[in-house]
């Protein structure tokens, strides 16, 4: 588990995060020729299913202080494993961080913060003046990139594309799943990727489990993926 009491920030801050016990592991994403470009941090609760914690975090309204926690023990796993390509980090549509855990958060990990994508999640219902304040954050400091996790499940649609204009979106694994014989899903891939590539939004296949789901990810025009044919997390 990360030890939070090691970091150097106020003590407020420090026991807010120290409510936790949980690790995370990492996800590779690919590039089309093959080159890891980022790593998605992927929360472990300690003993517990990571919906099942977030729920229970979500009825004892301590979703702020998780998000809280998300962010710095992502960031203090990806350091400590001496990481250098772009560090993807859910995070809850309605929460975000206060100016002075936005500022600490910026001191402690100031030479990851042009590395980071925040990907907001499909669970949890957005709030505007939540993603208002989350934007500019991602202005103030440059380099940030937002990214649209799960597409096509929970609260992550189309009309969140136009809301949130992220740089990339992730197409869950529902419409990735056996693509290679579903026309159905080659039609809606393939208009899904026309019309983000047509906004300048990037496109990730998420849950690519076999080599002919990627083979046909690939020459649909996905730019990139991830999964467990490519790897699993670690």
């Amino acid at each position: 588990m990360l030890a939070f009491d090691t970091l150097n920030v106020d003590d407020k801050i420090k026991s807010e995060l120290m409510q936790f016990e949980i690790d995370f592991a990492f996800q590779p994403i690919f590039s089309r020729e093959g080159d890891i470009v980022a790593y998605e941090a992927l929360m472990r609760p300690e003993g517990r299913n990571v919906l099942d914690y977030i729920e229970e975090m979500r009825r004892k309204n301590k979703l702020h202080a998780l998000e809280l926690a998300s962010f710095f023990g992502a960031t203090m796993a990806y350091r400590l494993r001496e990481y250098d390509k772009k560090l993807c980090i859910n995070s809850f549509p309605s929460e975000c961080f206060t100016v002075e855990e936005a500022k600490a958060y910026s001191e402690c990990f100031k030479p990851i913060k042009d590395k980071l994508v925040i990907e907001i999640l499909e669970y949890t219902e957005g709030e505007q003046w939540m993603w208002k304040t989350k934007e500019a954050h991602t202005k103030v400091y440059e380099g940030i990139e937002v990214s649209l996790d799960d597409f096509g499940t929970g609260h992550n649609d189309v009309d969140a594309v136009d809301y949130y204009n992220p740089h990339t979106v992730k197409l869950d694994r529902s419409l990735i799943a056996e693509v290679d014989k579903d026309r159905i899903k080659q039609g809606d891939v393939k208009y899904l990727i026309e019309q983000f590539h047509n906004k300048g939004i990037k496109i990730l296949a998420e849950g690519v489990e076999t080599e002919e789901e990627y083979m046909y990810m690939m020459e649909a025009g996905a730019d990139y993926f991830q999964g467990y044919y490519l790897a699993r997390p670690k």
